[in-house]
């Protein structure tokens, strides 16, 4: 059976029941959605590098201390880099349209 995690609403986590435990299966981000023309370059850009940036994970340190178990798919939603479609569940990457239902962060969140 498949059930959403709590958390932070901008999480498309999913999990798998599993008795004792769950465990997350992230889905993978993709920039194959239109840019999102109400972003800057400058945003699209940055967060399309930060994705395999090789210094991703001190960058998170900084800016969030205290979380010291994050993997990579948490870093880079704790880290705004990508978004997950509340419509379809697509990960995509920050200042573009989602790749599926081809709709903007904004407009797919309301």
């Amino acid at each position: 059976m498949l059930q959403r995690h709590p958390g932070p609403a901008s999480f498309a986590r999913v999990a798998h029941d599993d008795r004792a435990f769950a465990t997350p299966d992230w889905r993978p981000w993709t920039l194959e959605g239109q840019p999102d023309l109400l972003v800057p370059d400058a945003v699209r850009d940055h967060s399309r590098r930060m994705l395999t940036d090789p210094s991703l994970k001190q960058i998170f340190r900084r800016r969030h201390p205290l979380w010291r178990r994050a993997d990579y798919d948490e870093i880079v939603r704790a880290l705004d880099f990508v978004w997950d479609c509340p419509r379809d569940g697509t990960v995509n990457v920050t200042g573009y349209c989602c790749a599926i239902c081809g709709h903007r962060r904004v407009s797919a969140a309301g």
